[in-house]
């Protein structure tokens, strides 16, 4: 404040001496020294006994600067008090302009005490006194626009700031005649600025700023405070503007003037290191950013004495850098620190106080205490609507930052109504073109990303596009930002070029706006990988990750915790290579970090045991992955609460362990309690929910339990096809498990359309060469197989095998699978030889993979077994199926489906050697287990198959009621599960016919074998392997009524079907029999010719088949020696002797393959048995 020279003559010249020199530190920002200076002159003037009204006047002058300093220093009570006293004076003056003075300062106060209201109500009674006391063109009128406006600021009221300000302006520029060179002209050009920026209006802003620049150069010269702080203020505009390098620039420029005018140790410049260091932790390079703050940190401590506002400012700034770098711990500490240093200063519901409970809420959100967040924010969140008109800006914010919490406890609802309050105080304050409001556009895209409506997601990151590219450069990082958004969507449509063309568009911005070692970038590379890992890419996305983890660790070290992410997604990658081992050890290491980082209760504890979880599941460590997700799951409930998405994707894998472990009730339990949660998150319209159904679905799939499973899968469709594009790969999948039910319905041509719908989806996604592709190939190759259409099989498997190999390489669960399939079309075909080859690599690779005790190898064990037993190698088959029980019961326990299995193919051994009872005794078992594990459910597919086969031996041992009433209790519950046509249905109508025939009722017995060819004719076709059963079964029958044309006619279907479906090399014993059924008939018919013909067909086949039964090679040796006998044939006699006895010497073993009751390989099912009759036929 000036003083006229009047007023000062009448003050002692020891009174004015004292305060010329407290001014002058007072100018040089030298606080301390003037405020002893002036309190000396105080002192002076108070020991006047009778001050006059000029003593008394330049008092108040006084208290003005004192208070100046006050408030500087944030000593409010201190000003508060002194701010009393001018009170008092400018009464005791009654002077209307000192009463006006005085209420600027009370407005100052008020204003730093965040009382915005009442601050803008002292400056508007201050203004009101000048303008009635003053001309309009006063700098105390100018002042007074000046400082309403800035209180419009604060209040986030931007229209009317710059209506103040220009007000001011206008004054101003009439003052000077219109010359805009002067000082006030660029302070008030400044003050334009500041608020164009806040706007988003950063051409406007530069421009004015510029302005204001180029006057104070002319004023100033180069080298002066006020350049410094233009500076300062076009590094704040290109700052907010994303243009960090150019605001470092600024900053340093100014840093450069303040510090070759002022020691070291002054306060701007301390100022100045923490802006500078503000951009470098949005720059993300943390150290040269706690360096920065660091440094102001030190000058301040050496400005300012005990708790200043400004270490709080500085101690905010540091423990941000922390969260930066993960240290959440230190920066908490920091927080707290600066919190207790407003507390001191401020009353409990100042604003700056609202600040520190704000960004304490932002370390509990990244430490994962979200409910401790959310009590932070609804603090902050309370004072700022206590503080703050209810449009402000930080109010917007502070719903966002609670809508941030809401998104990750999975209450979107609440989330997306504070992102909407949010946007709506936005509007309202920027219009809708500003970055804030495309910000919060952007978090509400992702919120309906996150639910799946990406139909709502797009338009609205569309949006948000649109506002950025108004405002921004093109190759703007917030741009990237966006694209890296954009790109997201596109992914979960499964739209992989575009999301790649997007994620590409924002690498090439970040790669052109920062450094190649930036943590943005690593970012990139990493969602690139991303895309890559989805089309199956999966070297591509190894490479991308390696990339983003090789820039993480440069950045941030090897303990720091977001490098676990890369680890994270590095394991997945490994996880679909199958290569677990690998896998697991990044899903450990990324543990490591993060148990390092936090403490064992933090939610990404219990990310890495889910990620840990979903390996062991592959790898068939049921127990393993169990104990994973449960830990995971002890993490979650406490921290989400029962009612959370990821709390719901936990059950699901649970369920579905329990699923692959056949504990039907658990599994459909916890898929119920994920379904309940989705349903209650997202409504019935959700691909989370529809995944439900599906994993449902699955569970009643492998129950046997096709229809509901059916209806489960079409629900998912359903669902699926209403939010996703008609080419996405999810529904692709659900088309797939579609076809998986029509397949094990026998609906065979459904099946195959379905598989076809899947695979051209998948081709249009994957190309080619991915390994879903070769899944469905898979799928189709059953279907053929089932089909009996074994060459088709083959050449599907081979796809399959072919795509594996060049994405897998050899040693890979996935190669291991093929091989399976593969050995079990050679084992249908009769080809034991090349399926043990196809096994035995298969049990290689999974040597190779697994421990020796896993099931994979029991797997295969049990198909070499398989084999071996064709082969007639009992002995050898038994030591299979014992390894293999041994493998199970180690780690499954005795009561689990597979033990069922292994009892089942040890007693079709037990069978094939005539010891029945063992054999009943092993098939009594498997049904134990398999009615254990169905808790009183005593109906399935399975159950029958068991009854069959039981059913089978007890015909065998001629206990033919026992027989015929297994047999009809299998038809009934086939038939009450199954449709009327099924392929269970026709087997068990087959089976009753072979008791009818052995109690020789032959016309009951042919009526079960004609219902069983119509079902097999409907479900398999004319051309179908298992056809020729019937034909040949039919043929007995007719043969025995002498109905011998009939009998041919069957016959000669039968073996026309085995040569189609086996080729003209055939050596299966099937055709053999055939053959000497036909034989037989011509004998009969004595047509020896052909009779003979017969016969040598039916022993050139048996003495093909490698380790031929003796006594089946020894008959039809017998029956060529019959014909040739009756035809005279002695010679022929002789030379045939001579080879059989040649053939006996080399040794058989005495008992032959009679797969009546053997398992199929990698099935559940049992084959029927066959009519045993005077005539050879298939058992």
């Amino acid at each position: 404040m000036g003083k006229s020279q009047s007023i000062q003559s009448y003050v002692p010249q020891q009174i004015q001496s004292l305060y010329e020199t407290g001014k002058h530190h007072h100018d040089a920002f030298e606080y301390k020294q003037a405020l002893y200076y002036y309190k000396r002159a105080v002192d002076e003037i108070k020991s006047i006994s009778k001050p006059c009204n000029n003593i008394i006047q330049f008092q108040f002058d006084l208290y003005l600067k004192i208070c100046d300093i006050y408030t500087w220093d944030f000593k409010l009570t201190e000003a508060s008090d002194l701010s009393q006293k001018l009170y008092q004076l400018a009464k005791k003056l009654q002077q209307s302009i000192r009463m006006a003075q005085y209420l600027d300062i009370q407005g100052d106060i008020n204003r730093l005490q965040y009382k915005l209201d009442q601050a803008l109500t002292n400056y508007n009674k201050s203004l009101e006194i000048k303008l009635k006391l003053l001309e309009n063109n006063e700098p105390e009128i100018t002042r007074s626009y000046d400082r309403v406006g800035h209180i419009y600021a604060l209040e986030g009221k931007y229209n009317s700031a710059l209506c103040m300000f220009k007000k001011a302006l206008e004054l101003k520029l009439a003052l000077h005649d219109g010359n805009d060179y002067h000082a006030d002209i660029a302070n008030s050009y400044c003050m334009l600025a500041k608020i164009y920026n806040r706007q988003g209006r950063y051409d406007e802003a530069l421009t004015i700023c510029d302005k204001s620049l180029q006057i104070r150069l002319s004023i100033y010269g180069n080298n002066h405070p006020q350049i410094a702080d233009s500076y300062t203020n076009l590094g704040t505009i290109y700052d907010n503007h994303n243009k960090y390098d150019d605001a470092i620039c600024m900053y340093e420029r100014s840093l450069k003037i303040h510090l070759s005018i002022t020691c070291g140790n002054h306060f701007d410049i301390a100022e100045l290191f923490n802006i500078i260091g503000k951009v470098y932790r949005k720059q993300g390079k943390y150290d040269d950013a706690l360096s920065m703050h660091h440094k102001s940190l030190k000058i301040q401590l050496s400005v300012f004495s005990g708790n200043h506002i400004h270490l709080s400012y500085t101690y905010d700034n540091i423990g941000l850098v922390y969260s930066g770098q993960g240290k959440y711990n230190d920066a908490l500490s920091m927080h707290q620190k600066s919190l207790q240093i407003k507390l001191s200063i401020f009353h409990r519901h100042h604003y700056d106080v609202a600040i520190s409970y704000y960004n304490i809420a932002d370390v509990y959100f990244n430490q994962g205490k979200h409910h401790a967040a959310i009590v932070m924010h609804k603090r902050s969140l309370k004072i700022r609507l206590s503080t703050l008109d209810h449009n402000n800006t930080e109010i917007a914010i502070s719903y966002s930052g609670i809508a941030k919490v809401y998104k990750y406890q999975g209450n979107y609802d609440e989330a997306l109504s504070m992102y909407e309050k949010s946007l709506k105080i936005m509007l309202l304050v920027y219009g809708y073109n500003h970055i804030e409001v495309s910000s919060v556009y952007t978090n509400i895209g992702c919120i309906y990303c996150i639910l799946g409506e990406y139909d709502k997601a797009l338009p609205i990151y569309e949006k948000s596009l649109k506002i950025k590219l108004s405002i921004l450069d093109t190759n703007d990082l917030e741009v990237a930002g966006l694209y890296n958004n954009i790109a997201n969507i596109y992914d979960r449509q499964s739209n992989y070029d575009k999301a790649l063309s997007m994620y590409n568009k924002s690498l090439e911005i970040r790669l052109l706006l920062l450094d190649s070692n930036h943590h943005d970038i690593a970012i990139s590379y990493n969602n690139i990988g991303i895309i890559y890992r989805n089309q199956g890419e999966y070297s591509k996305a190894l490479s991308m990750h390696q990339k983003s983890l090789e820039i993480t660790l440069s950045l941030l070290g090897n303990n720091h915790v977001d490098v676990a992410t890369f680890y994270d997604n590095i394991g997945i990658i490994y996880q679909c290579q199958a290569k677990y081992s690998e896998a697991i050890s990044m899903y450990e290491k990324s543990l490591e970090l993060k148990l390092l980082a936090f403490d064992d209760s933090h939610i990404s504890v219990a990310a890495s045991y889910y990620n840990l979880g979903n390996v062991y599941l592959e790898q068939i460590e049921y127990d393993k992955a169990l104990d994973m997700y449960h830990k995971s799951l002890e993490i979650m409930l406490p921290t989400y609460g029962h009612g959370h998405i990821e709390v719901a994707n936990v059950y699901s894998k649970i369920g579905l362990v329990y699923t692959r472990q056949d504990k039907y009730e658990e599994s459909l339990s916890m898929l119920q309690k994920s379904l309940k949660i989705r349903l209650a998150v997202f409504g019935q319209h959700h691909t989370l929910v529809a995944d439900s159904y599906n994993c449902i679905g699955v569970t009643y799939r492998r129950h046997g339990k096709y229809s509901q499973a059916l209806v489960m899968f079409e629900k998912s469709l359903q669902i699926k096809l209403l939010l996703l594009d008609h080419n996405h790969k999810e529904i692709a999948q659900l088309y797939n498990n579609i076809g998986v039910i029509y397949n094990q319905q026998g609906h065979y041509d459904q099946a195959v359309a379905m598989y076809q719908k899947s695979i051209k989806i998948k081709l249009s996604v994957y190309g080619n060469n991915h390994a879903d592709v070769a899944t469905t190939y898979d799928n189709i190759g059953n279907v053929y197989r089932n089909q009996g259409l074994y060459n088709e099989a083959i050449c599907k498997y081979q796809k399959s095998l072919d795509i594996k190999l060049s994405i897998f390489g050899y040693n890979n669960t996935k190669v291991y699978q093929s091989y399976n399939l593969i050995g079990n079309i050679y084992f249908l075909q009769g080809k034991a030889d090349q399926s043990i080859i196809a096994y035995e690599k298969s049990l290689e690779i999974a040597l190779s993979l697994f421990d020796h005790d896993h099931l994979a190898v029991a797997k295969n064990y049990h198909n070499i077994g398989l084999a071996y037993s064709y082969q007639g190698k009992y002995d050898q088959a038994l030591s299979m199926y014992e390894k293999a029980l041994e493998i199970k019961l180690s780690v499954v326990g005795h009561y689990h489906d597979s033990i069922a299995v292994s009892c089942i193919n040890m007693g079709s051994i037990y069978h094939n050697i005539g010891k029945y009872n063992e054999a009943l005794s092993m098939l009594r078992k498997a049904l134990r287990i398999k009615l254990s594990l169905l808790n009183g459910n005593h109906i399935s597919a399975e159950i029958t198959a068991l009854y069959n086969n039981i059913g089978s031996l007890y015909r065998l041992q001629g206990k033919h009621d026992s027989a015929l009433f297994l047999f009809n209790k299998s038809l009934k519950m086939i038939s009450s599960i199954m449709d009327y046509d099924h392929s269970g249905v026709a087997a068990s109508y087959y089976n009753i016919g072979v008791v009818y025939f052995d109690l020789n009722k032959l016309d009951q017995s042919l009526d079960m074998y004609k219902k069983s060819l119509r079902i097999k004719l409907s479900r398999l076709g004319y051309n179908h392997f298992d056809i020729s059963y019937e034909y040949n079964a039919i043929a007995v029958i007719y043969k025995h009524q002498g109905k011998y044309e009939e009998a041919l006619g069957m016959l000669k279907k039968s073996i026309k079907i085995q040569l189609s479906a086996l080729g003209q090399n055939n050596t299966v014993v099937t055709l053999s029999y055939s053959y000497t059924n036909m034989g037989e008939i011509y004998k009969d018919q004595e047509k020896y010719d052909k009779a003979l013909c017969m016969h040598l067909n039916s022993f050139n086949i048996r003495l093909s088949i490698p380790n031929s039964n003796h006594n089946d090679v020894e008959q039809s040796y017998q029956q060529v020696v019959s014909m040739y006998s009756i035809q005279s044939k002695y010679y022929h006699t002789l030379s045939i002797n001579q080879k059989a006895n040649k053939i006996f010497a080399s040794g058989y073993e005495e008992a032959h393959p009679s797969i009546a009751i053997s398992q199929s390989p990698m099935s559940n099912s049992v084959d029927q048995s066959h009519p045993n009759d005077s005539f050879s036929t298939l058992k």
